[in-house]
């Protein structure tokens, strides 16, 4: 397992970034689509999940697209999931706007 602090950088101005070490070497950013509350959840979420595992990112990422107002904030929570593979995992629920997946 990959300790918290080299697995994954995030910072307030670019946005999250993913570990090189772990998973895709491409950078996904955030725009300012999410606010700063989404944004510090997305963080712990990632954060935490390194350690816990692909259910609890799944998880965690299916409650804030669901919680998401604008569809532009699930797109961006929907891209995440994505780039870290957890969108196939069976903990990743959403609504019928992703049924294409």
């Amino acid at each position: 397992m990959l300790d918290k602090r080299s697995a994954l950088s995030y910072t307030l101005s670019t946005g999250l970034i993913l570990s090189q070490q772990q998973y895709s070497t491409e950078s996904p950013q955030m725009s300012t689509s999410l606010n700063k509350s989404q944004q510090r959840d997305i963080a712990k979420i990632l954060v935490n999940g390194i350690s816990l595992g692909d259910d609890y990112m799944a998880r965690g990422l299916s409650a804030m697209y669901r919680s998401a107002r604008k569809t532009s904030q699930q797109d961006e929570i929907l891209a995440l999931a994505l780039a870290y593979k957890v969108v196939s995992n069976p903990e990743f629920i959403v609504g019928n706007r992703c049924a294409y997946i």
